[in-house]
């Protein structure tokens, strides 16, 4: 017989770790709530702290992007100003030689001492320089052309010449601020708007300038302000960064780099989230930033950004949330440590309990030990013979009301004894039977097993047949789609020649055609080029639909307007037909919220099938009925009809119904499949209800959430 535990221990050790679980409840109550305050306090903080961040950043990036915006808006002013100081320099040196040699010396002897007085001074390192030109365009000074010096300037080499002049000279200024056009190094290179300052220098008749290329010294400007951007930081550790809205990085770790593609760990395309935030007006922006230098993991980070419109950049500045969270961690060890305390000091309460408990239930489990004594001797005597065990001799109620049930128990044992005896041969025979019917039921469940293989056999197998024809379909669908893609690009361009040049042809643009025969043929080339092109457009917008790729612009629509423009385009082949066309409309139509081309598509296509399949004589009849559930609009003929095996021809792709018409007209079958798709589009239905020799009528059904009352429409422009 195993060990087994005894009351006299059991008993204690057990109320003892009942007291210590409560201790620990409490305890534990006690240390989450000590715990939820540390969270809240830390959350507290890090918002805080946080907060301080982000106002921190957005105070750095304003003044450095208000700084940058203000002197990009100076840019112009520091040009002017700085062009106006080295031309009065120039100015001055000229006057200085003048009035000590003109006195002297003769004219050419004055004007070569200006020139090579001012021929090589240089400035803006090495870029700015010195020319002359007098009043008749003559160039006397010219750091790009020394060659041409003593020449009179070609009109199309400077063609504000004469303006300047008329500026300076005609109206009695003595300078002039200009902008012009120059070669970049030739006269025969690509020009480049430059601007340039010039005084008038009376005593020789010249006019002396300087000036640069904008782009040179919008390069400096840039220059500048980036050294400023790069020199700044926004805190300890923390740098302003900037790029152009097309991605390149100015200044930051990716310097030089075009950024536009690059994503974050979580797939956040870091700069264009950057300059999207920098042109709505500056935002925050929280992503993953790559390690650059130390080729390290990726940090979380969050960053403000502002954008400069003029030169189209963002300027922006970030800290990395780990810094914030290491601070935070540091005021959350602090609070850990208090909170060990707390737990040492329930720890010691805990144990004291325990051992006041242990004592307690010690005590107690004597009395149950003494009592448990008593029942064992009386078990071990009623094994053996019947006998009783008294209940008062037990020290609980409990234990009392156990020793009535152990009597009651010992009597019901022997009267269940003699019961077995009889029921002994009854349960043989039942279990005899219990085997058999198990016996039957294992045979049924293992053929039921067989089955169940065979038939999962089957299953894989079909499953295999239709992975393998999915496999086939969708390999047939993207070998249609591409060669509708393909075939989409290699006709259309020779098309639209062969429609572009006929049509010039037809109209005679370069001259007559000499062979009247040849005009019918052009004019059969333009008809058979632009059938042509509708079949292609017909059958890529066709298959558009099908692979779920078209795109509904939808806008309010007038009603009448596009039935008006509808039966417009196809009032020329009813009147060449002899077609009555006829329009139905309510006298107040609403407007309607569609895709304005493709309901017009929609008309059209039905206006066209109707007028085609109509005999001289009949009519056409475009309809439009208001109902509950939203807004009918029906195409009425009067032409031969269909059966109901037509109407099936006429609604499958290049389908075509059966009659004497229809073989005489022109026609790709892909009108009445494309109009059915489109409708779907806008979340209508069409039916077609013929009667051969009677008529056909398509209608065209769009819900009541595409109508727009005209009044309400009205009132909101109002």
């Amino acid at each position: 017989m195993a060990d087994k535990p005894k009351i006299a221990t059991t008993v204690p050790l057990r109320m003892a770790l009942w007291a210590l679980l409560a201790l620990l409840i409490i305890g534990g109550v006690w240390t989450y709530q000590d715990y939820r305050s540390l969270l809240r306090e830390a959350e507290a903080f890090r918002t805080t702290h946080s907060q301080e961040q982000k106002a921190f950043l957005k105070s750095v990036v304003a003044d450095m992007a208000a700084y940058v915006r203000a002197e990009h808006g100076l840019f112009r002013a520091n040009i002017e100003s700085t062009l106006r100081s080295r031309v009065d320099e120039a100015v001055s040196i000229a006057d200085n030689l003048y009035r000590r040699l003109a006195q002297n010396h003769e004219r050419a002897f004055v004007e070569d001492a200006v020139r090579e007085a001012l021929r090589p001074i240089r400035f803006r390192e090495g870029r700015g320089h010195y020319f002359i030109i007098d009043t008749q365009g003559v160039l006397q000074l010219s750091h790009a052309f020394p060659d041409r010096e003593g020449t009179a300037l070609p009109p199309q080499s400077l063609p504000t010449v004469d303006a300047i002049f008329e500026k300076i000279v005609g109206q009695g200024d003595d300078e002039a601020m200009v902008e012009f056009m120059w070669p970049s190094l030739e006269l025969d290179e690509k020009q480049r708007p430059r601007i340039a300052y010039m005084r008038v220098f009376e005593p020789l008749g010249w006019v002396i300038g300087t000036g640069d290329y904008l782009e040179s010294f919008q390069t400096e400007n840039e220059n500048r302000l980036l050294a400023r951007i790069e020199t700044s930081t926004a805190g300890v550790g923390n740098y302003l960064f900037t790029g152009r809205w097309d991605g390149v990085s100015l200044v930051g770790p990716a310097k030089g780099r075009n950024m536009m593609g690059v994503t974050d760990i979580n797939g956040i395309k870091i700069v264009q989230e950057l300059v999207r935030a920098a042109k709505s007006g500056g935002g925050f922006v929280e992503y993953h930033i790559p390690g650059f230098e130390d080729g390290g993991p990726p940090r979380a980070k969050i960053s403000y950004v502002e954008g400069v419109e003029g030169l189209e950049w963002y300027i922006g500045a970030g800290v990395m949330l780990d810094d914030i969270d290491a601070v935070v961690a540091t005021r959350v060890a602090g609070v850990n440590d208090r909170l060990f305390d707390n737990v040492l000091r329930s720890a010691l309460v805990l144990l004291v309990l325990v051992a006041v408990y242990f004592v307690l239930a010690r005590r107690i489990s004597r009395t149950l030990d003494e009592n448990f004594a008593h029942f064992l001797a009386f078990f071990d005597r009623a094994a053996k013979e019947t006998v009783t065990i008294d209940p008062d001799d037990m020290s609980y109620v409990e234990l009392e009301e156990i020793a009535h049930s152990a009597n009651k128990m010992v009597r019901s044992q022997k009267e269940m004894e003699n019961v077995a005896l009889d029921r002994s041969a009854e349960l043989e025979i039942k279990n005899q039977q219990l085997k058999h019917e198990i016996e039957e039921r294992r045979k049924a469940q293992q053929k039921l097993a067989d089955h169940q293989q065979q038939l999962e056999a089957q299953i894989d197998e079909r499953t295999r047949d239709i992975a393998l024809a999915k496999a086939q379909a969708d390999y047939a669908n993207k070998a249609k789609s591409d060669f509708l893609a393909n075939m989409s690009h290699e006709l259309r361009t020779p098309l639209n020649a062969i429609i572009g040049f006929s049509d010039s042809i037809r109209h005679q643009v370069l001259g007559p055609v000499g062979n009247e025969k040849y005009k019918e043929y052009i004019v059969n080339i333009h008809e058979s080029g632009a059938h042509l092109l509708a079949l292609i457009n017909d059958i890529l917008d066709l298959s558009a639909i099908e692979a779920g790729k078209m795109e509904l612009n939808e806008e309010i629509s007038d009603l009448v307007e596009l039935a008006e423009t509808s039966c417009l385009q196809v009032a020329a082949r009813a009147e060449k037909g002899g077609v009555e066309l006829v329009q139905d409309l309510p006298l107040e139509p609403d407007l309607l919220y569609v895709d304005r081309r493709r309901v017009m598509q929609i008309l059209i296509n039905l206006l066209s099938n109707a007028v085609k399949f109509t005999p001289e004589g009949g009519r056409v009849t475009l309809e439009a009925e208001f109902q509950n559930d939203g807004i009918e609009l029906r195409v009425v003929d009067t032409g031969q009809g269909m059966d109901s095996d037509g109407i099936a021809r006429a609604m499958e792709p290049f389908g075509r119904p059966l009659s004497h018409i229809a073989g005489q007209e022109e026609g790709t079958g892909l009108g009445l499949p494309l109009t059915q798709e489109l409708i779907k589009a806008h979340g209508g239905y069409m039916k077609i209800q013929s009667q051969p020799g009677v008529g056909t009528t398509v209608s065209a059904h769009f819900p009541e959430n595409r109508i727009r009352s005209r009044k309400a429409v009205l009132d909101g422009a109002g």
